[in-house]
């Protein structure tokens, strides 16, 4: 065992300290105030980290710094013995040594985590140095513990004091005291003999999630990440460290005819400590569900030391419904869809169909009519449902606001049918605001503020945004891939990266996570990855990245991965909603990249007759959502006197929407660079840029509609403000 403080009078300590990390097989850190500042300390644990050697711990609550906090650090705040016990086991771990080293290791007044009495290692000499050099280490620690001069636990503060064993049910013990207030409840077992009473648990599950999130002085992760822990048999402060939560609750349920049985228990997620537990054996009617929830949200702030405000109180009492029925079909559409962008059809269908059940059952359910309203909601702007979708949408919110207009529910679904609906952004962010000074941790309401604040351009504010939602909902990929997208505009470049790495290592086989690939690599310039982005292996892959793959197969100039990326698109994803042509544009443009004119030609005039056809041929128009915008065949058919039409009507009615016009300006300057208007295509290179910023030349720089104008003043001048940037940013280009 080595020990900073055996450095020799002389040496040079920098040299001995990189030496002695380099031969050590695991390294203690020991985080206190002065530590986190510390850049030596810092470099050190970063070395160790790297490695794989790095045992955190805390000696005075002080949580690591940014860079360390993915890593668990062992708290000496509270139980010092069941904290040293983890030490030692942790080193043990590191190093190599048996479960019976480092139980030996542990001191007499310590039991094994069996209870069973260790078998004595003395006999063999290298268990005997493994086991001296643990209780060195646990000899160090205390040492430390006392030059730290730490007050005894009867002079501390009454909330300082973390208590080891769980309490009796009515008074929760304090959690570790930090100014940490994130809880974790994780998936609730089932232990019904049904199986099909599964839904009941997860609905019972995610509307505690819901009913915590509403709690002010509460932050709660997202039952997105912690669906990742379902019958895991991980440690709680494994978990609990993943997550970032101060403490972590675990439960069960079961129904039997007319009963439930609730059991619960709340677990420091630092010490594993048990804070709390209870068993709630009830009648299964709504009424005793709300109140077995009221006291289980009532327990987890008193153990984090939270003081309810009147609107949490007012959160806490609200009863949505006294249909029994009713609440259990509400359960059931919970269960079916959660609040995921990437959650298909026909579960958000399903999700509609029992809260239409709930609402048959108890008319005045507005809980139920908001949850339906943003599921119709979703289905119109993330897959295409068309002005039906909004209609009913809007119906439904309408139906919650008469019935409960201030209700959080309410006010989310407002929030979003603002934003969505309406395109109206700066009501929008208004209705999020008023929803976050109420529930400051409520992820979906933080991730809905970051999009309107990236619609109106504030890209930055944005980022943050994404930020508080990823910290709260760490496993989720949503708040990641618009981490991706949203980086490189507020000048983050390097977080984009890191973002597109969390996200595919969450979730490798999600197209999200391929899609955005692609359209990150796009803004670098680096038409090769994007190919290898779009490529990867996914499940359920969308339209749009069939349409992706056949798109940078396309800015390559490849025949052959042109013709793969055609034959490879299913037929089931060819067409879409709002542009049943979708395909067909697609492989019109391919058809033009490898100069088959004639055939790109005669496909074109094929797909202008049908949309000619239709009463409405652009039923998405100009929205953000839309596949295709109405000046993309015009352009492909090199109709300059119908791309300025369409252009001049779009100008008339362009909405305020910083993020989206960028899009639009894109899609326009290609339309214009085919038809041949190198002046307007220019126009709308240069307004794009205003948004993006100088790094802009290298996005529309692949693309064939721009060959024409390479030696054009005004794309020269764009090509040397791209350098200079370049130069000053110290990017590879």
């Amino acid at each position: 065992v080595w020990w900073d403080r055996h450095i020799d009078g002389g040496s040079e300590f920098s040299k001995d300290i990189e030496r002695e990390l380099d031969t050590a097989r695991a390294v203690i850190v020991a985080w206190t105030k002065d530590a986190i500042d510390s850049r030596w300390v810092k470099d050190e644990a970063g070395l160790a980290a790297e490695a794989g050697k790095l045992v955190s711990i805390s000696i005075d609550g002080s949580a690591p710094p940014i860079g360390f906090k993915q890593f668990h650090a062992i708290d000496f705040t509270g139980d010092q013995k069941l904290a040293l016990a983890d030490l030692v086991r942790s080193v043990a771990s590191k190093i190599g040594a048996t479960n019976s080293q480092s139980a030996s290791a542990t001191p007499s007044n310590l039991t094994s985590p069996t209870g069973a009495t260790p078998k004595s290692p003395f006999k063999d000499p290298k268990i005997f140095g493994g086991a001296l050099a643990l209780i060195a280490i646990a000899a160090i620690i205390m040492l430390t513990m006392r030059s730290a001069e730490k007050p005894a636990m009867s002079e501390m503060p009454e909330k300082s004091k973390s208590l080891a064993s769980v309490n009796n049910h009515s008074t929760p013990a304090t959690a570790t005291v930090t100014d940490n207030n994130i809880v974790a409840v994780l998936p609730f077992a089932n232990r019904s003999a049904n199986a099909d009473d599964a839904f009941f648990a997860d609905g019972m599950h995610d509307d505690l999630l819901t009913k915590l999130s509403k709690i002010s002085a509460l932050q709660v992760i997202s039952r997105t990440s912690v669906m990742r822990f379902r019958d895991t048999e991980q440690p709680i402060p494994e978990i609990a460290s993943t997550l970032g939560a101060a403490v972590v609750m675990e439960g069960a349920v079961q129904r039997a005819g007319n009963r439930v049985r609730i059991n619960v228990q709340l677990i420091d997620g630092a010490t594993d400590q048990h804070l709390w537990a209870e068993i709630y054996d009830r009648e299964m009617t709504a009424e005793n569900i709300f109140d077995i929830q009221e006291e289980i949200t009532r327990a987890i702030a008193e153990a984090l030391h939270t003081v309810l405000s009147g609107d949490d109180e007012a959160t806490l009492s609200a009863r949505p419904t006294d249909n029994d029925a009713a609440y259990e079909a509400y359960l059931r559409g919970i269960a079916d869809a959660t609040d995921l962008f990437t959650v298909p059809r026909i579960d958000r269908e399903g999700s509609i169909a029992e809260f239409n059940e709930a609402i048959t059952l108890d008319p005045k359910f507005a809980a139920a009519y908001a949850r339906k309203s943003y599921q119709q909601l979703a289905i119109y702007w993330l897959l295409g449902g068309g002005e039906v979708m909004r209609s009913a949408a809007k119906k439904s919110l309408d139906q919650a606001i008469a019935i409960a207009p201030d209700d959080i529910e309410t006010l989310f679904a407002l929030g979003y049918y603002q934003y969505w609906g309406e395109l109206d952004y700066e009501a929008a962010d208004k209705t999020f605001d008023e929803l976050l000074a109420r529930a400051p941790g409520h992820v979906r309401t933080l991730a809905g503020k970051a999009f309107t604040q990236r619609r109106r351009g504030n890209y930055v504010g944005a980022l943050e945004g994404l930020q508080s939602a990823a910290r709260l909902s760490p496993l989720d990929i949503t708040n990641w891939i618009e981490i991706v997208d949203t980086a490189p505009f507020a000048g983050e470049w390097g977080f984009a990266e890191v973002a597109l790495a969390r996200a595919a290592e969450i979730s490798p086989r999600d197209p999200a996570v391929a899609l955005y690939g692609f359209y990150h690599s796009k803004r670098l310039g680096d038409v090769e990855r994007a190919f290898r982005e779009a490529r990867r292996l996914v499940d359920n892959a969308p339209a749009r990245l069939y349409s992706a793959r056949l798109e940078s197969a396309r800015l390559l100039r490849d025949r052959q991965k042109i013709e793969a990326a055609l034959a490879n698109w299913p037929q089931s994803r060819r067409s879409v909603v709002s542009f049943p042509e979708y395909y067909d544009l697609s492989k019109a443009a391919a058809l033009y990249e490898l100069g088959d004119i004639d055939a790109a030609d005669a496909l074109l005039a094929k797909i202008k007759a049908s949309v000619d056809a239709r009463a409405d041929p652009y039923p998405a128009g100009w929205a953000a959502n839309a596949f295709v915008y109405p000046v993309e065949l015009p352009g492909l058919t090199g109709d300059l006197e119908e791309v300025e039409r369409l252009v001049a009507d779009y100008e008339r009615e362009k909405p305020n929407d910083v993020w989206g016009n960028r899009q639009r300006d894109q899609a326009i300057a290609i339309a214009f660079g085919y038809a041949g208007d190198a002046d307007r295509a220019m126009d709308y290179i240069e307004r794009s840029c205003e948004a993006m910023g100088d790094w802009c030349y290298r996005y529309f720089r692949p693309y064939q509609a721009f060959e024409n104008i390479h030696e054009y003043p005004r794309w020269i001048a764009l090509e040397r403000r791209y350098e200079a940037w370049c130069a000053e940013n110290k990017c590879m280009d």
